[in-house]
């Protein structure tokens, strides 16, 4: 598999979107949107696995740390994840959400020491709603939404209402999506220490812990 090298990313969650200038769209004193799901710590470990998509930039963290805050709108079944300096935003499916900075558009342009053009970077934070009583069994999440109906939460309530309160966990993944321009042709990334021409995209994966505090 093909690694490509570069210089030390400074990366803790949500540096990247911080320095990259994005955090100006969403900042500490824009209060989360929607239903308050609770406050989570969320720690998300580096996937080593060997897929052909993967991109393991020098200096990538094996593990970061944050905390961020689950919202939830009801009518519209958006979800967000809220942090000082960024919030991903999505949808909620049953016990799975799926969510994403920027939401729409282009990624965030970065430039990197090893290639020769500028990369656009998005991030998707996405998993599952586990109960209390269930968080402590695995830290893989179920493959389809509803499969696993005993270990998930919310509850709906008899007036059609959820509640909140059996929630004790997040699993699931914090993905970077890393693309390539498509109209620099001759962009080229140090790969293995050897110039070699850059793929359409890749991507930065991480299995990702939530509890509460």
């Amino acid at each position: 598999m093909r690694r490509y090298v570069a210089a030390p990313m400074r990366r803790i969650v949500p540096t990247l979107v911080a320095i990259s200038g994005f955090s100006a769209a969403c900042s500490v004193a824009d209060p989360p949107p929607g239903e308050l799901i609770g406050g989570f710590r969320f720690v998300a470990t580096l996937d080593q696995g060997s897929s052909e998509d993967r991109c393991l930039f020098g200096g990538s963290p094996s593990q970061l740390d944050f905390e961020g805050i689950l919202s939830f709108d009801p009518e519209s079944r958006k979800l967000w994840v809220s942090t000082e300096k960024v919030r991903w935003e999505g949808t909620l499916d049953g016990a799975r959400f799926s969510t994403r900075t920027p939401v729409e558009g282009p990624g965030i342009p970065r430039r990197l020491a090893a290639c020769t053009c500028t990369l656009a970077f998005s991030e998707v934070l996405e998993g599952d709603l586990l109960g209390a009583r269930d968080c402590g069994q695995s830290l893989e999440a179920p493959e389809e939404p509803g499969a696993s109906a005993d270990r998930t939460c919310p509850a709906t309530l008899p007036d059609g209402s959820l509640s909140w309160s059996a929630c004790g966990c997040v699993v699931g993944a914090l993905r970077e999506e890393v693309e390539f321009p498509a109209d620099e042709p001759e962009c080229v990334c140090i790969v293995d220490g050897v110039k070699q021409p850059a793929p359409s995209r890749c991507e930065i994966s991480y299995q990702l812990k939530g509890t509460l505090p």
